[in-house]
């Protein structure tokens, strides 16, 4: 038997208002740190997971161990569902919802060896994370409804985005995070294109409905989806490019990161929120509708301020200003 949890670098203590117990996890750690050791010595990993858990953080800029959280089971030793796909899904999710907030560090493995757990340390995260980013998401401005809107949230899609249908979403969720742990641009670039790709089910002409699919589901107004359009054919372009090895000012691809990134996140909560059980039936509601049809894909009950109030780097995008 096995017990996994998950440590993430950069969060704000805010976080642990999150209620995850419908998953048996809870968040713990941050500016408490007795919390955390106590935690660690109750399940015997006290010294060893600590002293990880600090050479860890000494690679990430401007982290201390105040900055350590750690999703861990409630009752470590009756943990409702310790499946390891599970909480992969859950850190996934949560780095969607909070994009640059927070840094997976580590995912500690205890496997059970007789009376106690044998340590197994597996490295997830990109060590050269800086969690003071510009463009960042920061947990700490955000006011307890929101919080409660993302534990909403997540306890009403959570059946959705576990069912066989939605591994599309999955798909694509990986690949965002994918772009979040490599430092390199153009990696990250199309890792971002790949989540995109995700929602399309057909290759003809892949371009053409992977930019009209996206402008409709993300552009709440026929001027928004016209933005995104554009803005994704000059990606398309410059991924050609990429992918056939031509030369790229790596400034150039560094310049669509961000408005990139968020129109992907956008994305994929969109799909979530109207729950489309797979890419082929988003092509099918797609193929009806036009620019600023948004709220002919379905029924959108999600009220949620973490959902509905637009990010400033879309702000930008829709009003013509640079980041």
């Amino acid at each position: 038997m096995e017990r996994r949890l998950s440590f993430f670098i950069g969060a704000s203590d805010n976080l642990k208002t999150l209620n995850l117990s419908f998953l048996g996890y809870k968040i713990i750690g941050g500016s408490d740190q007795r919390e955390l050791i106590q935690y660690l010595h109750k399940i015997n990993m006290g010294s060893n997971l600590l002293q990880e858990l600090k050479s860890d953080i000494n690679y990430i800029q401007g982290a201390t161990l105040e900055d350590i959280h750690g999703i861990v089971p409630i009752n470590f030793r009756d943990v409702k569902d310790p499946n390891k796909k599970e909480l992969k899904l859950l850190v996934q999710i949560l780095r969607v919802i909070f994009d640059f907030d927070f840094s997976l560090a580590l995912e500690p493995i205890l496997i059970k060896n007789g009376t106690h757990y044998d340590l197994n340390v597996c490295i997830i995260g990109s060590r050269q994370y800086n969690f003071f980013e510009k463009n960042s998401i920061r947990v700490s401005n955000w006011d307890n409804s929101k919080f409660k809107g993302v534990s909403i949230f997540l306890k009403k899609k959570w059946a959705f985005l576990n069912k066989k249908q939605s591994e599309y979403i999955r798909f694509s969720i990986e690949n965002y995070i994918v772009s979040l742990n490599t430092e390199y641009a153009s990696f990250k670039f199309l890792s971002l294109c790949s989540a995109l790709e995700g929602f399309i089910n057909q290759a003809p002409e892949i371009s053409f409905r992977l930019k009209r699919t996206i402008s409709i589901l993300v552009g709440k107004s026929p001027n928004e989806a016209q933005i995104i359009y554009l803005l994704l054919d000059d990606v398309y372009k410059l991924r050609s490019k990429i992918t056939h090895g031509n030369r790229v000012d790596t400034g150039k691809i560094e310049s669509y990161l961000p408005q990139l990134r968020e129109i992907t996140r956008r994305a994929i909560f969109e799909v979530i929120v109207f729950e489309i059980p797979s890419n082929e039936k988003l092509g099918e509601k797609i193929n009806s509708l036009g620019f600023g049809d948004w709220k002919k894909i379905g029924n959108n009950k999600c009220s949620s301020k973490f959902y509905t109030e637009k990010s400033e780097i879309l702000k930008s995008l829709f009003n013509g200003k640079s980041l």
